[in-house]
């Protein structure tokens, strides 16, 4: 996985509050939509910055998957999607 995007991941989601976990495998596994770390405008807001940063587009598909749900799983998306990658 891209260091860049995963780093990216991490600190939009850090930037609401720490995210839990002692290592990074351990950030990458958390289930950020089910514990409620961010609200649902800022889920929104999330997916823009991330649409407009690595120049991608969230499908319906994505949006709904389960990998969505996780951090890493997100930066998983976003790789694929930046890489012209479909599901």
């Amino acid at each position: 996985m891209s260091e860049e995007i995963q780093s990216f991941v991490l600190a939009s989601l850090e930037a609401a509050r720490p995210l839990p976990g002692a290592t990074q495998a351990d950030k990458l596994a958390y289930d950020y939509l089910d514990q409620g770390h961010i609200d649902s405008f800022s889920i929104m807001q999330l997916i823009l910055t991330l649409e407009e940063r690595f120049g991608i587009r969230f499908g319906q598909e994505d949006l709904e998957s389960d990998e969505m749900r996780t951090v890493g799983g997100l930066a998983a998306i976003v790789e694929r999607l930046s890489e012209g990658g479909a599901r």
